[in-house]
């Protein structure tokens, strides 16, 4: 299993692209929505034979997440339609004069690499309070053989 291992420099570079994003498209207005993708905070550690994968996911319902594995990637997103979403609200928000804004609409998506070796049914997920979390067999790793060639 590999996991990236934190670079600042990336954070830093995701801060200023973020900053930079926000100055190009101004103040969101009620005629505007503020949909992005972000990254959620995740813990992940290990026990024993299981690694445990914790993600905060304030706000969100079970409904709103899907996880996913393929090729040895699991991905977790959130597909999130807050109120100004949905069509029957549509009539109502266009009637609002907002004075503030701070409640964008947000996506959320994270894909980590666990390998070959685990399946999906091998995937325990819980939802409760906001937490996502996973739990899985530890991937057993094939020891290759190490041979020895013999010089002529």
């Amino acid at each position: 299993m590999k996991f990236a291992t934190w670079n600042p420099t990336k954070e830093f570079y995701d801060m200023t692209n973020f900053v930079r994003d926000i100055l190009d498209e101004g103040v969101t207005t009620s005629k505007r929505e503020w949909t992005r993708t972000r990254k959620f905070p995740v813990d992940i550690f290990e026990k024993e034979n299981e690694i445990y994968l914790e993600a905060e996911l304030p706000g969100m319902e079970k409904q709103d997440i899907d996880i996913t594995l393929e090729n040895g990637y699991l991905t977790i997103k959130t597909n999130v339609q807050k109120n100004n979403e949905i069509e029957e609200n549509k009539k109502e928000l266009e009637t609002r004069n907002y004075l503030f804004r701070e409640r964008p609409n947000v996506n959320y998506s994270r894909t980590f690499e666990i390998g070959d070796g685990v399946s999906e049914e091998g995937i325990k997920a819980e939802f409760k309070n906001g937490i996502l979390s996973l739990t899985f067999q530890k991937p057993q790793i094939k020891k290759e053989e190490v041979k020895k060639i013999q010089i002529d």
